[in-house]
């Protein structure tokens, strides 16, 4: 029918429910909010459609059934929303009435019932189409697998679905939808494709659905552009597009179903469709290269199923990248490989990105603004930050991240450095790519159910313990105390979704955001300078030799206030993972990137001192221990690790400490971890806005980090529990500084 498809843009995984707004539909005033962002709030022109409101007790009634028809037969089923589209919508008399019903998971279920309801002593009986969706179907664009719909099929519905709930259906029960205007208005050329080019092959052509007869197949043609020249109106006033509209609703509603009549209209829609999107098909064509992008992601599928039967690559994230260049030569082709020192001691993982851009990089290939990158899955934000660095070209992957929210990652880079970044439409690939990703896309609820860090708010004494120390901490600050007992409400209020409960925080104290706020952000500036000195004043005497290092420091303004407190220090590094804050102006300060998280960037014996402060909780087990050893690896003879870390003592009581530490140290282990997870939150994400920051947590007792430094070597020579200190602030406790050596040295009081 049209010869250059149009395609969706979705990059995955897409936001679809407002989780903070429950619908309330018999309000009028949000009723008529919903209704207006609508694609038939109006009839054509300004001519307003009298079919929603008229009908919306209808509707809710309807809902209300199919609710009590889904706990009957699905009661297993999580349901998150029920929302009415289709022609009820527009039509005096539809044929039947569709509805969507949202549920948690990944399901793809159709059912079709009749609902009988009593109006006016009467009972009327109503037929009614269930379509039933997961939302991680709309969220991350992947398939039920198990469902007899065709993946093709499958794929259609969810691009078209995903992208214009909150514009083509309306919410009756449970959450609304977010209004993802962005993502709509990229895509109405592709959803009008998508409908046009569905219509001419079910209806138009008459090779499928045999049993329908011409007045029917007209009525769906109408049905179907009409809702196409919908969109179109969209992007902005066309007289052409009114009065084609115009003309659909005109005969729809006057009954005019000539199969040959309805034809000609769907011609000519066709011909104005072709016309608006001949300079848009360009652009296209230069952007996406469908049949290379195909033949390369399916070379990079071959290479998974290769590697996963020889068994040379994680089950979990068997991922694999691909670099070609602007002749579509192959230049670097590499999995995501474990990280092995000389001990052959694992110490991470190196992702198949950055593997493909060392490869490539050996073999002296630096030309990146020609070249290509191709992944199976979405890279993470510190390859995005890699990628953006060397300026590729163009990235295509298949399977979005399902944790990528969870985890902080960002697309930014690409849009700065104008990348080109897209995921792969192809069905076929998908589906064979979701199969291999399946453990991933199924253990992402135990994941996410790991960072919940909010729900420790539900339990009274803990939330009283927080609300207690953080009061005091902020009155330190000068920041206004009373804003605590507010903001964790908030915060227990949305426990279950973070990304909510941060929203509805900043949107009560829209000052927490601005840089310039003379409240807030220039009072917290203020104090992060009185801490900084406090603290480089608590640990100058554990400080020994010329050259030091800060793992993990990403502002360089500790290392500046050490420097002033101890003259003799000839070189000091700042090493991180990510882009740092600030950079410095003391010329004896330098800043150097980790390539990896559990390995340093210095040569053996080369640190007299390593500071690592606030680092290693934001590590799981095993890199904790293999950072540690990085270190000690790099530590000179008789050099020192200076920890300072969120951690406490394994006793239940301390003479001359506050109240509310002495509690603290009462709860249980599970307990006392889950309210640092808390804090480490609260000041990165809120106080902070560092919406970026790592969320899983490993806290240790002292006792614990202690038996660690010492299995690697080294003699514990100080250790010291922090609690407030009124008189000169440092670090928010619980927190302890831990000074360990590398060989026997005299204990230090």
């Amino acid at each position: 029918m049209i010869e250059q498809k149009i395609p969706f843009r979705i990059n995955y995984p897409l936001e679809i429910l407002n989780m903070s707004k429950e619908i309330n539909f018999n309000n009028k005033t949000e009723r008529e909010r919903i209704f207006k962002r609508n694609i038939f709030y109006y009839k054509y022109k300004k001519i307003k459609n009298p079919f929603l409101e008229k009908r919306h007790k209808l509707y809710l009634q309807l809902a209300k059934e199919i609710s009590k028809f889904m706990q009957e037969k699905y009661p297993k089923l999580e349901i998150k929303n029920i929302s009415v589209f289709g022609s009820s919508l527009y039509s005096e008399n539809p044929e039947d009435f569709d509805f969507l019903v949202l549920v948690k998971g990944n399901i793809f279920l159709l059912e079709e019932i009749k609902i009988s309801l009593r109006e006016n002593k009467k009972s009327t009986k109503y037929s009614v189409g269930i379509s039933i969706k997961g939302i991680d179907n709309f969220s991350f664009g992947i398939f039920d697998l198990n469902s007899k719909t065709p993946f093709n099929q499958q794929n259609q519905i969810i691009n078209r679905t995903a992208i214009s709930l909150f514009k083509r259906h309306i919410p009756l029960i449970g959450y609304d939808f977010l209004e993802n205007k962005e993502i709509f208005l990229n895509n109405v050329y592709a959803q009008a494709w998508d409908l046009l080019s569905n219509t001419y092959n079910l209806y138009y052509l008459k090779k499928e659905r045999p049993n329908l007869d011409d007045v029917q197949r007209a009525k769906k043609i109408l049905s179907r552009i009409y809702e196409a020249t919908s969109y179109l109106e969209s992007l902005g006033r066309d007289l052409e597009v009114t009065n084609i509209k115009e003309e659909i609703y005109f005969n729809y509603i006057n009954s005019k179903f000539s199969f040959t009549y309805c034809k000609k209209i769907f011609d000519y829609l066709k011909t104005l469709y072709i016309k608006k999107i001949k300079k848009l098909k360009k652009q296209i064509s230069k952007e996406i290269s469908f049949k290379e992008d195909n033949k390369e992601i399916s070379s990079i599928l071959r290479k998974t199923t290769y590697l996963l039967h020889k068994k040379k690559i994680g089950e979990f994230l068997p991922v694999v990248a691909k670099i070609t260049d602007s002749d579509g030569k192959t230049i670097a082709l590499s999995k995501r490989i474990k990280q092995s020192n000389k001990s052959n001691i694992y110490s991470g993982s190196v992702h198949a990105e950055i593997c493909a851009i060392n490869h490539a990089k050996s073999k002296g290939k630096v030309n990146w603004k020609g070249y290509t990158l191709y992944c199976s899955l979405e890279p993470c934000g510190a390859c995005a930050e890699e990628i953006s660095k060397l300026g590729i070209k163009k990235v295509i992957y298949c399977m979005a991240d399902p944790l990528l929210s969870y985890y902080g990652r960002k697309r930014e880079p690409y849009t700065k450095k104008k990348i080109s970044f897209y995921r792969h439409n192809s069905p076929e690939l998908i589906a064979k790519f979701q199969n291999i990703y399946s453990e991933l896309y199924n253990r992402k609820d135990s994941l996410k159910r790991e960072f919940f860090v909010l729900e420790i708010l539900k339990d009274k004494k803990l939330k009283e313990n927080i609300k207690g120390r953080l009061e005091n901490y902020w009155k330190k600050i000068g920041l206004s105390y009373k804003w605590i007992k507010p903001i964790l409400n908030i915060l227990s209020k949305y426990s279950s979704n973070e990304d909510i409960a941060i929203i509805n925080v900043r949107k009560m104290y829209p000052q927490i955001t601005k840089d310039d706020n003379l409240i807030y952000s220039k009072r917290l500036k203020e104090f992060r300078d009185i801490k900084v000195r406090n603290l480089a004043n608590r640990i100058k005497e554990v400080i020994t030799g010329r050259i030091i290092a800060d793992v993990g420091g990403r502002n360089p303004d500790f290392m500046e206030q050490i420097i002033l407190l101890k003259k003799e220090i000839k070189k000091a590094y700042l090493t991180d993972i990510d882009l740092f804050s600030s950079e410095s102006k003391n010329h004896k300060i330098k800043f150097l990137l980790q390539e990896y998280k559990t390995k340093i960037p210095f040569a053996k014996n080369a640190i007299n001192t390593f500071v690592l402060s606030m680092v290693l909780h934001h590590l799981k087990g095993l890199d904790q221990r293999n950072l540690i050893r990085s270190m000690v690896a790099s530590l000179k003879n008789n050099g020192r690790i200076i920890l300072i870390e969120d951690s406490y003592p394994e006793v239940k009581y301390i003479k001359g400490y506050s109240k509310n530490i002495n509690d603290f140290l009462k709860f249980t282990t599970e307990e006392k971890k889950r309210i640092l997870s808390f804090y480490d939150w609260f000041g990165n994400r809120l106080m902070r806005n560092r919406d970026s920051t790592p969320l899983f947590y490993k806290y240790r007792t002292m006792e614990e980090w202690k038996e660690i430094f010492e299995g690697e070597g080294l003699n514990q020579i100080k250790a010291e529990f922090i609690h407030e200190n009124s008189l000169k602030p440092d670090i928010f406790s619980p927190k302890a500084i831990l000074v360990f050596q590398k060989s026997n040295g005299d204990k230090i009081k």
